[in-house]
């Protein structure tokens, strides 16, 4: 597992290095925030603009191997429906705090337009929300 921490530690490094907004989802998430859990793969939610993924993609495969041969278009997919944020990563009795080690301004902003989304409080710009008849 400790290999996967230094993997989300280098993406977290790109990202940083061009100020982009994202936030680490999945099972690498859960890990501070759920249910322990076997996880081979670092997933990453990143705040791109629709129509203007391409650019992070290409950045980001420059410098991560792709395990699947259609990664580009796999990148561009996703069914985020939760926020989280990590704030410390425990392996072996050693702690490494992310961050501050509390949420930050983008992991709270994009968990209040999610919500806000999903509770119809703030306008679904992006067709997310289908009325079920």
């Amino acid at each position: 597992m400790i290999g996967l921490f230094q993997v989300a530690k280098a993406v977290q490094s790109v990202c940083l290095q061009h100020r982009w907004r994202f936030c680490f989802v999945g099972g690498l998430a859960l890990q501070r925030w759920g249910e322990p859990r076997v996880t081979e793969d670092v997933d990453l939610t990143l705040l791109t603009g629709f129509g203007n993924e391409e650019p992070f993609i290409d950045e980001l495969l420059r410098h991560f191997s792709p395990r699947v041969s259609d990664a580009k278009e796999f990148f561009a997919s996703g069914t985020a429906a939760g926020v989280t944020y990590i704030a410390s990563i425990t392996h072996e009795g050693k702690e490494v705090v992310i961050g501050e080690g509390e949420m930050g301004d983008f992991a709270a902003y994009a968990l209040k337009t999610l919500k806000g989304i999903q509770y119809g409080t703030i306008e679904d710009r992006f067709g997310w929300m289908v009325d079920l008849d």
